[in-house]
Parts: C-alpha cells; sequence; structure tokens
C-alpha cells in the first residue's frame, strides 16, 4: 500500500512539474508580450507564421481576478486579409499566459463589421471589429434579457456572456444610443 501511495505522488508531483513549465515556457512579462508569444507558438510551420499582433486594449475580465482580456489584430503575408481577436491572459508567479484564444479573418475587409459569435467555457461570446465611423458601443442582448455593452477601443470588442446563456440580439450602438446595425443570433452564425 506505502508502494502505491509513492508511485502516485511521484506521479502527481511529476505532471505539476510539467505543467509549471509548461506554464514558465509560455509566459511573458506583459500580457501583450505574452498574447504575441502566444500566436508566434501556436503559428509557427503553418501559412499564419509570421503575422504582426497589433494590441489594440487590455481590459480587465469581469468576472475573475488576475485576468485580462487582450484584443488584437493581426497582419500577415496577404494586404487584403483582415483578422481580429482576443486573447484571455493570466497572471501566475511566472508572468503572463495565454489562457485561451480566438481569432476570425476574412478577406476582403468589410465595410461595416466583422463580428463571430463563439462560446469559451460554456458562455457565448462575441467578438470582432466595427469599422461604421459613428460606432460608439455594442451591445449583446440574452435571452434571459440581460444586456452586456461594451465600448469599442480601435473599433475592437469582445462581449462575454454567462454559463448557458443564449444570444438572442448583438447591437451595434452610436454615442446616443441609437442603432447603427443589428444582428440576429442566426445572422452571426451565417456571418
Amino acid at each position: 500500500m506505502k508502494y502505491f501511495r509513492a508511485t502516485v505522488l511521484s506521479f502527481v508531483v511529476v505532471l505539476g512539474a510539467i505543467y509549471s513549465f509548461r506554464i514558465y515556457q509560455i509566459s511573458a512579462p506583459t500580457p501583450d508580450q505574452a498574447v504575441n508569444k502566444y500566436i508566434a507558438y501556436i503559428t509557427k510551420g503553418s501559412p499564419m507564421e509570421g503575422e504582426t499582433i497589433t494590441v489594440v486594449s487590455t481590459q480587465p475580465s469581469s468576472e475573475r481576478t488576475n485576468v485580462l482580456t487582450v484584443l488584437f489584430r493581426a497582419t500577415g503575408n496577404d494586404p487584403n486579409m483582415s483578422k481580429v481577436g482576443y486573447a484571455l491572459t493570466k497572471k501566475t508567479l511566472l508572468g503572463w499566459y495565454v489562457e485561451a484564444s480566438q481569432s476570425y479573418g476574412i478577406s476582403p475587409r468589410p465595410e461595416d463589421v466583422m463580428v463571430r459569435l463563439d462560446q469559451y467555457e460554456l458562455k457565448p461570446v462575441i467578438y470582432g471589429q466595427v469599422f461604421l465611423d459613428k460606432a460608439a458601443r455594442v451591445q449583446a442582448v440574452f435571452d434571459d434579457q440581460s444586456t452586456v455593452t461594451s465600448k469599442i477601443p480601435g473599433g475592437n470588442f469582445a462581449l462575454f456572456g454567462s454559463e448557458y446563456q443564449e444570444v438572442l440580439e448583438f447591437k451595434i450602438l452610436d454615442a446616443s444610443g441609437g442603432v447603427l446595425k443589428q444582428f440576429t443570433k442566426d445572422e452571426l452564425l451565417n456571418e
């Protein structure tokens, strides 16, 4: 029995060491550097290798401490391709690392908005970039009639719903709250 416990304990220690080393490898001193390092790592050897990442804004997560949402744009070899995304970065003793990231690209760049509906940990996520001059905020309306609204620094945005929520509408608003453009869930899925 002692041998079994010692074996299990050794196994747990080795897994912990491997996990810590992995976090150490992908950690960086700042969230922006962590995103750049992460994108370089996941695109290595792919056609997207060498993309230039421009961080548009860094915002605190509304749900967790030590987590920041980083909004970014990427440019690569194709000048007609527009790519946007977000990364959830987490602070540890070893620095910042990317916990999750999603990005979306389209060519040619649309005139009004690039928008994508995805999920992260059973929560709806709407992210993208608005190109409309008068746009000031974006808003998501969910099936429980709750709303999430966000400013759009540099046109980029990421809206996170709560677990198991369904998106009903996504709106692009001007400074006075007027709707410039509106999408239903089905339109977001087909965008």
